[in-house]
């Protein structure tokens, strides 16, 4: 979700929120990656790029107005303060985000086998969920 400060205007393109300052994790992150991408495809850049350690300091940062973030909206909606700000969903094409879970060799144990499982959830139980 593209969050923004209470009171902003709908954000459905980075054009509308061209130049504003962004709070995200590393260069490495996936996330981030994601969000300058989102940037780039529609002419648009981020203003500063304030790297953060965490989505609850992101949100704060959000909450305080100077700049915009993007969380998944699970993590947003777990969190303190996630009503003191609007948040946007990303159109269609940049709504999804593959995660791997990567693990060595021979390591594969009982827990992880559970975890696994949790994850696999049905396609038909994704539908809707943004």
């Amino acid at each position: 979700m593209i969050v923004t400060p209470q009171g902003y205007a709908p954000v459905t393109r980075a054009s509308q929120v061209n130049g504003s300052n962004i709070y995200a994790f590393r260069a490495n992150c996936s996330y981030r990656r994601h969000f300058e991408s989102w940037f780039h495809a529609d002419g648009a850049a981020p203003g500063t790029i304030h790297e953060m350690e965490s989505y609850h300091g992101m949100l704060a940062c959000v909450i305080a107005g100077a700049g915009i973030a993007l969380i998944p909206r699970s993590m947003l909606e777990s969190m303190p303060g996630h009503h003191q700000v609007e948040a946007w969903p990303l159109a269609e094409q940049w709504r999804w985000l593959t995660t791997w879970l990567v693990w060595r060799r021979g390591a594969k144990t009982s827990p992880l086998e559970a975890f696994i499982q949790l994850l696999e959830v049905p396609d038909s139980a994704r539908q809707g969920y943004q």
